[in-house]
């Protein structure tokens, strides 16, 4: 992803700025190495956004009272297929579209909160200013604002309505992509030396910035997590430790009466696991009520996801496991005699 900055005194409105675009993306689409590029007014994640207040005409889910206020965004005929967003519905815009607002194109989301099992293509959009727009197409959602987050529904203009400055020009490429960087300065230069490339970064990096707080209360998490379950460890073990103390002499008169070192290990291993059962399932119902509170810190996983749930209580379990086993060869190897003359 890159900025393209079009000069005001040269560019002072879309259709100028398009015209220069058009003959760039025409030029740069021959390059080694590129795959696609197209244009937007902004690249998902890049920090932009903006909404306008659209109305639907004729029936809808949408209530008489509400507002819809989707996000919008100017977009070329390739930048859909540079950045694989796919088509749902109905066609992506064509040269047809060219210097007209008229052609709307909208996100799924967008077509399943006004008409939900209902086809969206062909229906019509009317903006704050009274402008009618009809839908050519549906595509699929797109992350724009933040990857944690449900997708917002989108509208997109055809780039050729008000190309704006700065644009988004996204490129795909089949190498690095910032080694393309400099051909493509160049190129611009040849057509343009006044229009400046500049706002470097690739798509990995803007969805690694997004996501940094995300990740960084993870790693926090999971310290403590970690942190929790050490403690819960020693816990386990301490318990059962003193526990061993107070019942040496009952330990003594079980071997005196026949119990063996392996009964004995067994009777504490036993109560050690009985402990942690009790609280790896109460720390399972807790989880599931509380889990809404680390829903967005969730990716592709359920607060109630039964695998991971078991799996965290297989992993306590064998924490538990690992505590009591000290403690219950302790127990195991204590000498009747001796535990019998003990005041």
């Amino acid at each position: 992803m890159a900025r393209i900055g079009f000069p005001q005194r040269s560019y002072p409105n879309g259709e100028k700025r398009w015209q220069l675009s058009r003959q760039f993306l025409a030029d740069i689409r021959n390059l080694p190495g590129i795959r696609a590029a197209g244009l937007s007014s902004d690249a998902p994640l890049a920090g932009g956004y903006s909404a306008q207040d659209m109305y639907p005409v004729g029936p809808s889910a949408l209530a008489p009272t509400e507002r819809f206020f989707p996000e919008w965004r100017f977009a070329d005929p390739d930048y859909f297929r540079t950045l694989d967003v796919p088509l749902k519905e109905g066609r992506f815009f064509t040269d047809e579209d060219a210097g007209t607002r008229n052609s709307l194109i909208v996100s799924e989301a967008y077509a399943r909160k006004l008409w939900p099992g209902e086809s969206a293509v062909g229906k019509q959009m009317r903006d704050g200013g009274s402008g009618l727009h009809t839908i050519v197409g549906v595509v699929g959602d797109v992350r724009n604002i933040d990857v944690g987050k449900e997708p917002l529904p989108i509208n997109y203009f055809p780039s050729t309505a008000g190309t704006p400055t700065p644009a988004a020009l996204l490129v795909r490429t089949a190498g690095d992509p910032l080694a393309t960087i400099g051909a493509l300065r160049a190129r611009m230069k040849r057509i343009d030396p006044s229009v400046p490339i500049f706002d470097v970064s690739t798509m990995e990096q803007l969805v690694s910035a997004n996501s940094a707080k995300s990740r960084w209360n993870t790693w926090l998490i999971a310290i403590f997590a970690g942190l929790a379950l050490i403690l819960g460890a020693l816990g386990i073990y301490g318990v059962l430790a003193y526990a061993v103390t107070l019942r040496t002499r009952e330990i003594g008169v079980r071997m005196a009466l026949g119990a063996s070192s392996a009964d004995i290990q067994r009777l504490m291993l036993g109560e050690g696991m009985t402990l942690a059962a009790l609280g790896i399932g109460a720390g399972v119902l807790l989880a599931i009520w509380l889990g809404q509170l680390a829903a967005s810190l969730l990716y592709g996983v359920d607060v109630k996801d039964t695998a991971s749930l078991a799996s965290v209580a297989v992993i306590m379990g064998l924490v538990a496991l690992a505590a009591s086993v000290i403690p219950a060869r302790r127990a195991a190897r204590v000498d009747p005699l001796d535990a019998l003359r003990m005041e």
